[in-house]
C-alpha cells in the first residue's frame, strides 16, 4: 500500500461527512481496496471493466487512528539505498517503520 496516497485519500475520504468519497481508475481503485483489506475503510465497489470506481463508504476506527499517527504528512525522504539494492526492500523498510510507529500508537491509545 502506497501510504502517502493512502493517508491522502483518508483526509479526503474523511472532509466528506454524509458522502460517500468516489475513486475512479484501476489504480486508485486498487489501493483503496487494499486499503479496504488494512480495514481502514469501508468500501462499496462499482463501476465496469472499461472504467472501474470504488466509493469509499466511511472510515473506520482504524482509519481514523491512522489519520491520527500522521496528522502532519511526512516529507518524502531521499531513499537510502545504494543503487544495487533492490526497490523492494527499501520499500519494505520504510513500511516496517510506519507499521511500528502506528502499532506503538494504538498500544498507548489502548491503555
Amino acid at each position: 500500500m502506497n501510504l502517502v496516497y493512502a493517508h491522502q485519500l483518508l483526509v479526503a475520504a474523511g472532509q466528506q461527512r454524509d458522502r460517500s468519497f468516489q475513486v475512479i481508475g484501476s489504480s486508485g481503485c486498487e489501493e483503496v481496496q487494499r486499503m479496504a483489506a488494512a480495514g481502514l475503510v469501508e468500501i462499496s465497489i462499482q463501476g465496469n471493466r472499461t472504467e472501474p470506481a470504488v466509493s469509499i463508504e466511511r472510515l473506520t476506527d482504524f482509519g481514523r487512528t491512522f489519520l491520527r499517527a500522521f496528522a502532519a504528512p511526512l516529507p518524502l525522504a531521499k531513499e537510502e539505498r545504494t543503487p544495487t539494492e533492490p526497490r523492494s526492500a527499501s520499500c519494505a523498510a520504510a513500511v516496517s517503520k510506519w507499521r511500528d510507529k502506528f502499532v506503538a500508537m494504538q498500544m498507548r491509545e489502548a491503555r
